[in-house]
C-alpha cells in the first residue's frame, strides 16, 4: 500500500461567493433584530471565512466535497469513482488560505472590485413565490489557494486523483450559488510531494 501526499494550486475563473454556516446562524438566545425577516443587510458578516488578521480562507471539507463531485463524472464500470474517492481522500489542511483580504470599505465597493459585498434575490423555499435578499461576500475571478492532501493510490492512481480534481473545479467548484455558475476554478499544480513506503497487508 501506497500513501501518496500532493501540493494542490488552484485559481479562479468565476466569482466566489461565501455563504458558510456558522454558529452566529443559529437562533440561541435573544438578539437585537437586524434588517427583516428575508432581508438582513449583514448576514454577510456571520457567513465568512476570514483569518484574524482578514484573511479569506475556505474550510478543508470543501475541498473535499468538490473532489466527490468531480468523482462522479469519472465512470468506473457501471458506477463511478465517488466510494472510492471518499474511502481514501484526506485533505490536510484544515482552513485552505485564499489570496484575498477582508477590505475595511468593503461597504463602498462595487462589483468592478477584487472584493464586495453582492446583493441579490434568492427564491424562499418556505414560502413558494417569494424571495429573499441575501448579502454575500463576493471574490471576484483570481482568487488563488493550494491544499495538500494525501491518499492511497492502489485505490485512486496519481493521474486518476488530478484529473478528478480538475473536473470537481470545472463542473461543481467552490462556495455558494454553484448551481449557477459561481465558484468554478482551474488547478494550476498537482505536485507529488511524498510517497510513503509500501505497508504490507496481513
Amino acid at each position: 500500500m501506497a500513501l501518496i501526499e500532493a501540493k494542490v494550486g488552484f485559481r479562479g475563473i468565476k466569482p466566489l461567493l461565501y455563504h458558510c454556516f456558522s454558529i452566529d446562524a443559529l437562533a440561541i438566545g435573544r438578539k437585537e433584530r437586524v434588517g427583516t425577516a428575508g432581508n438582513n443587510p449583514e448576514e454577510w458578516k456571520s457567513t465568512v471565512k476570514t483569518t484574524e488578521n482578514g484573511q479569506f480562507y475556505l474550510p478543508f471539507s470543501y475541498a473535499f466535497s468538490c473532489a466527490l463531485n468531480g468523482a462522479k463524472m469519472l465512470r468506473k464500470g457501471k458506477g463511478t469513482y465517488l466510494k472510492d474517492v471518499a474511502s481514501t481522500l484526506d485533505i490536510l489542511d484544515e482552513k485552505i488560505l485564499l489570496n484575498r483580504f477582508m477590505p475595511n470599505n468593503i461597504l463602498e465597493r462595487t462589483e468592478n472590485d477584487d472584493v464586495f459585498i453582492d446583493v441579490r434575490g434568492v427564491n424562499n423555499t418556505n414560502n413558494r413565490g417569494s424571495k429573499n435578499i441575501r448579502y454575500r461576500v463576493c471574490l471576484n475571478p483570481g482568487w488563488e489557494g493550494e491544499f495538500a492532501i494525501k491518499f492511497e493510490n492502489t485505490i485512486v492512481g496519481i493521474d486518476l486523483m488530478e484529473q478528478i480534481l480538475i473536473d470537481g473545479g470545472r463542473f461543481s467548484g467552490f462556495g455558494d450559488g454553484r448551481n449557477i455558475g459561481f465558484g468554478k476554478f482551474i488547478i494550476t499544480k498537482f505536485e507529488v510531494g511524498a510517497k510513503n513506503a509500501e505497508e504490507k497487508i496481513g
